[in-house]
Order: C-alpha cells, then sequence, then structure tokens
C-alpha cells in the first residue's frame, strides 16, 4: 500500500483496494487464484486530493469535489460509476492464463472484469 488507509472489496475470485489518497486511486484489481494484479504499480483512476470514503450496502463510495465514485465488485466483476466523466482506467490486458477486458459503457461508467 502507500502508506494510508486502504478500503478493500473481495470475492472469492478478486480482490480490489483503493486509497483515500489520491483521489480514491484503485491499487489492486487482484485475480486471487493467481495474486495477478491488473492495475500495475502506478495504479488507476487517481486524482488529486484526499477524498472521504464510505461503505454503501455492497459498494464504497468515495466523495471528491464536486463529484462521487460508487465501486462494486460482484465475482470477478468490478463495476465503477462516478457522478463527473471517469478519468482513463487500464487497458483490457491478459496475465497467464487471466484476461481483464474492459468495457466502458459511458463516459461516467466502466465495467473490468477477470476471466
Amino acid at each position: 500500500g502507500d502508506g494510508y488507509p486502504e478500503w478493500v472489496l473481495e470475492s472469492a475470485r478478486a480482490r480490489a483496494v483503493f486509497s483515500a489518497e489520491g483521489g480514491g486511486r484503485g491499487t489492486e484489481f487482484t485475480w486471487k487464484d493467481t495474486n495477478a494484479n491488473f492495475l500495475g504499480e502506478r495504479g488507476a483512476l487517481a486524482a488529486s486530493g484526499r477524498v472521504e470514503a464510505r461503505v454503501m450496502g455492497d459498494a464504497l463510495e468515495f466523495s471528491g469535489p464536486n463529484w462521487k465514485r460508487t465501486i462494486r465488485l460482484s465475482g470477478a466483476v468490478l463495476t465503477i460509476a462516478q457522478t463527473t466523466p471517469l478519468p482513463a482506467g487500464p487497458a483490457a490486458s491478459k496475465q497467464g492464463n487471466v484476461t481483464m477486458t474492459v468495457e466502458r459503457e459511458s463516459d461516467r461508467k466502466t465495467v473490468y472484469t477477470l476471466k
């Protein structure tokens, strides 16, 4: 981690980790069977400054200046939605026999799937 509090969503197949620093930056989207992290060292979806984070049922909600981001993990599907356009996220990639697909449903919602 980056030394700041981390927020973790976890299923039997995947783990997603986000920091309250760096604008709610994602630091990990990991396929647990192989421990392959598809966000890399720099992470993803960074913005400037500290954000407020809270649990909202089965989701995490990050609040920054003039925006809110909701993150859900269901199995190996990570859905990220925001009230303003999302910054560019990671591209589709493959590590070993695991592939991460990226579906940008709109400028405010992206779905990442590990399979």
